[in-house]
């Protein structure tokens, strides 16, 4: 019982940490579409591509992030031992 307890300790944990680290990515990718959106104004260049791709990218992060927490979320009230007072 222990040793299942553990897997689900560490399945649970590595959600977390992929759902944070995809949610810093969503960040980053929606922080370089604003700068490129800016840089592309300011330069007269056409990168209205590359600012739609990045911005795809990042509702991909984040649309992972809220799936791997709302599993985890699912993981912990199935599996974990509440009690409600």
């Amino acid at each position: 019982m222990r040793q299942r307890e553990l897997r689900l300790l560490t399945r649970r944990i590595r959600l977390i940490y992929f759902a944070m680290l995809s949610a810093g990515l969503g960040a980053l990718l929606v922080c370089l579409v604003v700068a490129g959106s800016f840089v592309g104004a300011l330069v007269a260049v056409d990168i209205s591509r590359e600012i739609a791709v990045l911005f795809i990218l990042a509702m991909f992060a984040v649309i992972g992030c809220l799936g791997m927490f709302l599993r985890e979320v699912y993981l912990a009230v199935t599996t974990g031992g509440h009690k409600i007072p």
